[in-house]
């Protein structure tokens, strides 16, 4: 089990560096999914394990971030200098 669990470590951190995994066309989040439900699967977490280790006030704060990006964006794109 051990042994599993490193390799799906490695697998994610590897995909975290290299922007994606280019052979399964993941992003880094995907790639971040992908383990997390590996791991679940072959039960190193249990999905209550799972849920509990979300924490929802720094998920929303980096919701948050993406939409004011998103918005910074689309407001300097149109109003060129």
């Amino acid at each position: 089990m051990i042994t599993a669990i490193v390799v799906v470590l490695f697998v994610v951190y590897l995909g975290m560096i290299l922007g994606g995994l280019p052979f399964l066309q993941l992003d880094r989040t995907g790639v971040a999914l992908l383990g997390a439900i590996v791991l679940i699967a072959i039960e190193a977490v249990t999905p209550e394990q799972a849920v509990a280790a979300v924490h929802l006030p720094t998920m929303i704060l980096l919701f948050s971030f993406m939409v004011i990006s998103a918005q910074l964006r689309l407001a300097c794109d149109t109003n060129p200098a």
